[in-house]
Protein backbone atom coordinates (compact mmCIF):
# COMPACT_ATOMS: atom_id res chain seq x y z
CA UNK A 1 0.00 0.00 0.00
CA UNK A 2 1.31 3.40 -1.04
CA UNK A 3 1.39 5.93 1.31
CA UNK A 4 -0.93 8.66 -0.52
CA UNK A 5 -3.41 5.00 -0.62
CA UNK A 6 -2.94 5.10 3.34
CA UNK A 7 -3.81 8.82 3.74
CA UNK A 8 -6.66 8.95 1.42
CA UNK A 9 -8.19 5.81 3.34
CA UNK A 10 -7.51 7.08 6.26
CA UNK A 11 -9.51 10.59 5.44
CA UNK A 12 -12.83 8.60 4.41
CA UNK A 13 -12.62 6.31 7.89
CA UNK A 14 -11.90 7.68 11.35
CA UNK A 15 -9.32 5.10 12.79
CA UNK A 16 -8.92 4.63 16.49
CA UNK A 17 -6.66 6.77 18.60
CA UNK A 18 -3.00 6.12 18.55
CA UNK A 19 -1.31 6.27 21.53
CA UNK A 20 2.35 5.62 21.80
CA UNK A 21 4.99 6.44 24.15
CA UNK A 22 8.40 7.81 23.93
CA UNK A 23 11.78 8.46 25.55
CA UNK A 24 14.99 9.45 24.87
CA UNK A 25 18.59 9.66 26.79
CA UNK A 26 22.03 11.05 25.84
CA UNK A 27 23.88 8.08 27.64
CA UNK A 28 27.54 9.74 26.71
CA UNK A 29 28.67 6.33 25.87
CA UNK A 30 27.11 2.94 26.04
CA UNK A 31 29.95 1.30 27.34
CA UNK A 32 29.23 -0.52 30.83
CA UNK A 33 26.09 -2.66 31.75
CA UNK A 34 24.73 -0.05 34.42
CA UNK A 35 23.65 1.90 31.31
CA UNK A 36 22.76 -1.08 28.86
CA UNK A 37 20.31 -1.74 32.15
CA UNK A 38 18.78 1.71 32.57
CA UNK A 39 18.01 1.70 28.93
CA UNK A 40 16.67 -2.02 29.41
CA UNK A 41 14.59 -0.10 32.22
CA UNK A 42 12.72 2.28 30.23
CA UNK A 43 9.03 1.48 29.78
CA UNK A 44 8.55 3.27 26.57
CA UNK A 45 7.01 2.42 23.15
CA UNK A 46 10.61 3.75 21.49
CA UNK A 47 13.64 4.45 22.97
CA UNK A 48 15.75 6.79 21.16
CA UNK A 49 19.52 6.99 22.96
CA UNK A 50 22.21 9.34 21.09
CA UNK A 51 26.26 9.39 22.21
CA UNK A 52 26.15 5.65 22.32
CA UNK A 53 29.86 6.11 20.29
CA UNK A 54 31.74 2.93 19.17
CA UNK A 55 29.46 0.42 20.92
CA UNK A 56 28.02 -1.69 18.23
CA UNK A 57 28.50 -5.16 20.44
CA UNK A 58 26.38 -3.45 23.37
CA UNK A 59 23.26 -2.49 21.32
CA UNK A 60 21.93 -6.15 20.88
CA UNK A 61 21.83 -6.29 25.47
CA UNK A 62 19.63 -3.19 25.11
CA UNK A 63 16.77 -4.67 23.56
CA UNK A 64 15.41 -5.02 19.35
CA UNK A 65 17.42 -2.20 17.82
CA UNK A 66 15.81 -1.16 14.86
CA UNK A 67 17.74 1.80 13.90
CA UNK A 68 21.31 3.10 14.80
CA UNK A 69 24.38 5.22 13.18
CA UNK A 70 27.75 4.63 14.14
CA UNK A 71 31.11 6.47 13.48
CA UNK A 72 33.27 3.82 12.89
CA UNK A 73 36.48 5.79 12.57
CA UNK A 74 35.75 8.57 15.36
CA UNK A 75 35.02 8.32 18.94
CA UNK A 76 31.75 10.16 20.24
CA UNK A 77 28.25 10.75 18.54
CA UNK A 78 26.16 7.86 17.33
CA UNK A 79 21.98 6.95 17.26
CA UNK A 80 20.47 4.22 18.13
CA UNK A 81 16.57 2.94 18.67
CA UNK A 82 14.85 0.97 20.07
CA UNK A 83 11.52 -0.69 20.36
CA UNK A 84 9.78 -2.43 23.25
CA UNK A 85 7.17 -4.26 20.66
CA UNK A 86 9.41 -6.53 19.01
CA UNK A 87 8.77 -5.42 15.17
CA UNK A 88 5.85 -3.69 15.33
CA UNK A 89 7.34 -0.44 13.25
CA UNK A 90 7.80 -1.65 10.05
CA UNK A 91 10.88 0.92 8.26
CA UNK A 92 9.16 2.11 5.25
CA UNK A 93 12.67 4.25 4.13
CA UNK A 94 15.88 5.28 5.90
CA UNK A 95 18.01 8.28 4.51
CA UNK A 96 20.78 9.34 6.09
CA UNK A 97 20.71 13.32 7.58
CA UNK A 98 24.36 12.61 8.72
CA UNK A 99 26.65 10.86 9.95
CA UNK A 100 24.96 10.01 13.96
CA UNK A 101 21.70 10.57 12.45
CA UNK A 102 19.18 8.79 9.89
CA UNK A 103 15.44 10.18 8.49
CA UNK A 104 12.92 6.92 9.15
CA UNK A 105 9.37 6.89 7.50
CA UNK A 106 7.87 4.41 9.77
CA UNK A 107 4.51 2.70 9.98
CA UNK A 108 3.07 2.08 12.89
CA UNK A 109 -0.56 0.29 13.67
CA UNK A 110 -1.15 1.46 9.82
CA UNK A 111 0.08 4.89 10.59
CA UNK A 112 2.78 6.57 8.59
CA UNK A 113 5.37 9.10 10.77
CA UNK A 114 8.37 10.28 9.77
CA UNK A 115 10.61 10.08 12.57
CA UNK A 116 14.25 10.96 13.52
CA UNK A 117 16.41 10.19 16.59
CA UNK A 118 19.12 13.53 16.47
CA UNK A 119 22.50 14.05 17.41
CA UNK A 120 24.15 17.18 16.77
CA UNK A 121 27.63 17.60 17.94
CA UNK A 122 27.26 21.14 18.00
CA UNK A 123 24.85 24.35 18.21
CA UNK A 124 26.11 26.17 15.17
CA UNK A 125 22.80 26.57 13.67
CA UNK A 126 24.24 25.68 10.29
CA UNK A 127 23.40 22.52 11.10
CA UNK A 128 20.24 22.75 12.03
CA UNK A 129 19.19 24.53 9.01
CA UNK A 130 21.25 21.43 7.41
CA UNK A 131 19.06 18.93 9.19
CA UNK A 132 15.68 21.06 7.66
CA UNK A 133 16.67 21.33 4.34
CA UNK A 134 17.20 17.49 4.22
CA UNK A 135 13.99 17.01 5.47
CA UNK A 136 12.10 19.33 3.79
CA UNK A 137 13.74 17.36 0.38
CA UNK A 138 12.68 14.07 1.29
CA UNK A 139 9.67 14.37 2.91
CA UNK A 140 6.82 15.28 1.04
CA UNK A 141 4.42 18.10 1.84
CA UNK A 142 1.70 16.13 2.70
CA UNK A 143 3.55 14.33 5.45
CA UNK A 144 5.34 17.07 6.83
CA UNK A 145 2.68 16.99 9.90
CA UNK A 146 3.93 13.59 10.95
CA UNK A 147 7.74 14.55 11.38
CA UNK A 148 8.64 13.88 14.74
CA UNK A 149 12.58 14.97 15.80
CA UNK A 150 14.17 13.39 19.50
CA UNK A 151 17.46 13.67 20.58
CA UNK A 152 20.18 15.81 21.73
CA UNK A 153 20.45 19.20 19.52
CA UNK A 154 23.28 20.81 21.25
CA UNK A 155 21.70 24.33 21.72
CA UNK A 156 21.41 25.99 24.93
CA UNK A 157 17.73 27.76 24.36
CA UNK A 158 18.84 30.45 26.99
CA UNK A 159 22.00 31.57 25.45
CA UNK A 160 21.38 34.59 23.02
CA UNK A 161 22.66 33.84 19.49
CA UNK A 162 25.37 35.83 18.64
CA UNK A 163 23.53 35.45 15.25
Amino acid sequence: MTTSNLFSEKSKTKSPLFIFSISQWNACSLCDYSKIDFVRSINSHIVAIQEIRNHQDMLDSCGYCFDFSLRTNQIGGGTSTFESQHKSIQILQRITVNKDTNLLKLCMNGNILWFSNVYLHDSEPKRVQKLFAKIQKFVPDNELSQILLIGDFNIDILKESEK
